[in-house]
């Protein structure tokens, strides 16, 4: 009988799956360093199977266990009621009926639910199962679970097998402990077939409460390095950069943390690491000839340079108290240094528009184009430290190489970087914008550093070591790990402790985990209660915006993306406009604040290359379309979020990918010129959304299924909407109503009265006093020309 898989749970006890249920206890041995030991084994009990795959089966029946230890998501966000959902009872069809609901405390779990196997039929089929709560929230299993699968669409599920009904799991126990430095493996001494024990889970219990890094401190410089399988480490410092390093041995107690101390202030020179070990299988990549930067480090002469020693007390770090605005005010502008700076003023200097230097001296300027668009907060594309390869060389950032730096290629001079990016954030608070960073957690670009470090304590592996690349990038970082997770809080902590910056948004975060993202929130929030925290909900594996949906994280609405654009085209329907306008309640978003709703960001196509066939000389109806996408954006409810130069009427010449393409991605300030029409609607818009006007469609708590009132127009995709029509806001009521067809339409009113509102836009002008001539109504219709779009508000 073939071994399926064995792990160390203890550093003397190893877990053998085998393929199928054994009914004699086998003779297992551990060879370790050319050493084999016979071991004591025994059956694993039910429960202790279960712990880990979520079942078992015993006495005619499948038994289903639910336990936080196994569903992170459940003790934040369960509701009490909870059910077994699988691909044996219609999955989602078994929410809410009584034969598929859990029974608190069974046995030794939360939660179980036992299932005669004549319920199953067929036996040989594939059987999947899951967790949901009431609502119709998924539970995400753990990712290290033996009987996971992933399905085409990326969703992790559980496998049951009738051939693997418990009896399949011994529990070993060796007489040597473990050394994770070692190879060891799991022999069958009747068979002679072995199998590699792993130590993944023993390997990543590994957590250290001590500050990381160079720690400068009553004139003694300490250097904590975390490394659990190296044999030695080294640290190499220098007066400058270039020289020649000094070598110095650092110590271990348990051959994990590796520790050194000074008794001077080393500030201002510089570091690396050199890490020893042994590669006895792909699990590790020591690399002895590398120089190692260290992943704590607050500063880089370059992506692939050297680390510099900060004290703290003396560190660059924003000055300006600031406040962001509650996340239901938020209008965001997604930006990126390089982008706004190509073709600013000539007074910036060409070396400062290549930074932060650069946005700090432009913001000191009435006629900076942030401070025009009217946005009050903004979403900067990466800047901690990533990997270009020189200061030119222009990049989108979302390849790091450390997370505590700013980049060293958007610095005004030599290690400036500190001083220029806390001057930047200052800069924005003066001018009352928010800084949004957005951050990659989710994989790290090259030089990989941490890989040198421990292969597979930092990143996901495949059963031979292979990284896994559900990133698209090569590497998944493995952000579940204690000093992964370390690792990412405190470099969030760093940058709004130093810098104050007001929030982050997380590429890929279905990478980083629900898990780890919970107590990114918890942590952020005791230093910053009012942080604005984004995730983008999905990577190439699956989309955990079901697991986040009760959470404190607002996420990318890619439904509202390609809904709303298809509906401004013409396309769509009624339905679809009502759910996305009205936030995306019930199924995406459990509070309206939560829902980010866009049409363009820096991926994929420009909003107006998707639009218009000829998008540098687009025709008036892709105009009238393109503003009608705008419009969608920033009449939803939920956080509003434009691409930069969305004002502009951007084109990106109809390029899809233009990551290393500062050419193509530069805003033209000139386009603005040729659209001033556009110009002034969108940014008009911007203002209107910031105001007491436009109360009513930027909600803190949830609304009540009166609190929008739809309309529509017969045969047609044409659309309005009333909001805070239960009055229950006690803000003024507004009207918006869509026509994205090339038909006249005359919309029913349905006893809505717009006499006693101000009509401030149309699909041409925008005018927060009131437009004259603007759309004929009576007291039963709406008139809406082709493509057009009305705005109302109570007078």
């Amino acid at each position: 009988m073939g071994i399926f898989k064995a792990w160390w749970h203890t550093q003397s006890c190893v877990s053998v799956l085998f393929e199928k249920d054994l009914n004699v206890l086998p003779r297992l041995a551990i060879e370790s360093a050319g050493e084999s030991i016979s071991c004591h084994s025994r059956f694993a009990t039910p429960f202790e199977f279960a712990s880990y795959t979520s079942y078992f089966i015993e006495g005619g029946a499948v038994h289903f266990f639910l336990n936080s230890a196994n569903f992170h998501n459940v003790a934040k966000h369960g509701r009490g009621e909870f059910y077994l959902c699988g691909n044996f009872n219609g999955w989602q069809d078994a929410v809410g009926k009584d034969e598929w609901k859990l029974e608190k405390g069974r046995r030794e779990f939360e939660y179980g639910l036992a299932v005669p196997i004549s319920a199953f039929g067929d036996l040989r089929k594939k059987f999947l199962f899951k967790f949901a709560n009431r609502e119709g929230r998924w539970f995400q299993p753990r990712a290290d679970a033996p009987n996971l699968e992933y399905d085409a669409d990326g969703n992790a599920n559980l496998r049951f097998l009738f051939s693997r009904t418990h009896k399949n799991f011994i529990l070993t126990q060796s007489p040597k402990a473990c050394d994770l430095r070692e190879d060891s493996y799991i022999v069958n001494e009747a068979t002679s077939t072995k199998l590699r024990i792993d130590e993944a889970e023993l390997l990543l219990e590994s957590n250290y409460g001590c500050k990381m890094g160079a720690e400068v401190s009553d004139g003694k410089t300490t250097f904590n390095f975390f490394a659990p399988r190296a044999d030695f480490v080294e640290l190499l410092l220098r007066d400058l950069p270039a020289e020649k390093p000094k070598n110095f041995a650092m110590q271990t107690k348990d051959g994990a943390l590796w520790t050194l101390s000074f008794g001077e202030n080393l500030a201002g020179k510089y570091y690396t690491y050199k890490v020893y070990g042994r590669n006895l299988n792909a699990s590790t990549a020591f690399d002895s000839s590398r120089e190692i930067i260290d992943p704590y480090a607050e500063l880089l002469t370059c992506s692939n340079g050297v680390a510099k020693i900060a004290d703290a007390r003396f560190a660059p770090r924003a000055k300006v108290p600031f406040e962001p605005p509650a996340w239901q005010d938020l209008s965001i502008m997604e930006i990126h240094v390089r982008d706004v700076l190509k073709n600013a003023p000539e007074s910036i200097a060409e070396r400062e528009k290549l930074g932060f230097k650069g946005i700090s001296k432009w913001l000191a300027s009435d006629d900076c184009y942030l401070l025009k668009t009217n946005a009050n907060a903004v979403e900067i594309q990466p800047v901690q430290e990533f990997d270009n390869k020189s200061i030119s060389e222009y990049h989108w950032g979302y390849m790091p190489v450390n997370w505590f730096a700013p980049s060293s290629a958007y610095a005004s001079g030599f290690m400036t970087q500190a001083e220029d990016f806390a001057e930047m954030v200052d800069a924005f608070h003066k001018r009352n914008l928010a800084v949004i960073l957005d951050v990659v957690y989710n994989h790290v670009g090259e030089p990989n550093h941490l890989i040198a470090i421990d292969k597979e304590y930092y990143f996901n592996t495949t059963k031979d070591f292979a990284l896994t690349n559900f990133s698209g990038c090569g590497n998944d970082f493995r952000a579940d790990a204690p000093m992964s997770k370390k690792l990412i809080i405190e470099s969030l902590k760093h940058f709004v402790l130093r810098y104050n910056v007001d929030g982050f948004r997380f590429d890929l975060a279905e990478l980083i985990g629900f898990d780890t993202l919970s107590e990114i929130e918890v942590e952020l929030k005791k230093v910053k209660p009012g942080i604005i925290l984004i995730a983008e909900p999905w990577s190439f594996r699956g989309n955990i915006s079901g697991a986040l949906f009760d959470g404190g994280f607002a996420y990318w609405n890619d439904g509202f993306r390609e809904f709303m654009l298809s509906y401004a085209k013409g396309e769509g329907n009624a339905e679809g406009f009502n759910y996305y306008v009205s936030g995306s309640q019930k199924y995406y978003a459990s509070w309206p604040a939560q829902t980010v709703n866009y049409i363009e960001s820096h991926d994929d196509f420009c909003m107006l290359d998707r639009i218009s066939k000829t998008p540098e000389n687009p025709s008036i109806a892709e105009i009238k379309t393109y503003k009608m996408c705008v419009a969608l954006v920033l009449t939803s409810i939920g956080i509003p979020m434009l691409a930069e130069g969305a004002d502009l009427l951007r084109t990106k010449k109809g390029v899809k990918n233009t990551y290393l393409r500062g050419d193509l991605n530069a805003l033209n300030y000139a386009r603005g010129c040729e659209y001033t029409g556009l110009r002034s609607w969108v940014r008009s818009f911007l203002a209107f959304r910031k105001s007491e006007k436009s109360k009513a469609l930027r909600l803190a708590d949830r609304y009540s299924e009166n609190y929008a009132k739809f309309f529509k127009a017969e045969n047609s995709v044409s659309a309005g909407v009333l909001f805070n029509a239960d009055f229950s806001l006690g803000a003024k009521q507004v009207f918006a109503a869509f026509n994205p067809s090339g038909d006249f339409v005359k919309m029913p009113l349905d006893k809505l009265n717009l006499g006693g509102f101000l009509q401030i836009a149309d699909i041409s002008r925008f005018d927060e006093n009131g437009i004259a001539d603007g759309n004929y109504f009576d007291k039963n219709f709406l008139s809406l020309p082709p493509k057009s779009f009305a705005l109302f508000v109570q007078k």
